[in-house]
């Protein structure tokens, strides 16, 4: 199955409840005035970064969000872990969580020259 990636603009929240780093689910309160991601199912993610400030020296954590539920806040994601190389973490209720531009999402839509090459057999020079 082909996952795809949902990019949703303003998703910012706080963890609503400790997140220890085995668990594979989470609740969260969204902002006032910031958007609650819909349609993440079926093999539709969105990734987001936890603690994306480093507070308290914490190295942030990036999560691929599966599937998002509810119909206010709390919603609870369905997550999986230690994304682009980040540790799955032990991480307190109040943690900043947002969909921030990461590493991996400029990999995806990297564009290189590497494996291109112009045939021009069939140009034409025009005056």
């Amino acid at each position: 199955m082909s996952l795809t990636r949902k990019f949703t603009n303003l998703v910012k929240g706080t963890l609503d409840a400790a997140l220890g780093s085995g668990e594979l689910s989470t609740t969260v309160n969204f902002d006032t005035d910031f958007t609650v991601p819909t349609g993440l199912t079926g093999g539709v993610y969105m990734m987001m970064t936890i603690d994306p400030d480093a507070v308290e020296g914490d190295a942030p954590e990036i999560v691929k969000v599966t599937a998002i539920s509810g119909g206010s806040n709390p919603y609870t994601l369905t997550i999986v872990r230690h994304q682009e190389s980040t540790a799955a973490q032990n991480w307190d209720a109040g943690r900043r969580i947002v969909a921030a531009v990461t590493a991996g999402i400029y990999d995806e839509f990297l564009i290189t020259t590497d494996n291109l090459a112009y045939d021009h057999t069939n140009e034409r020079l025009g005056i």
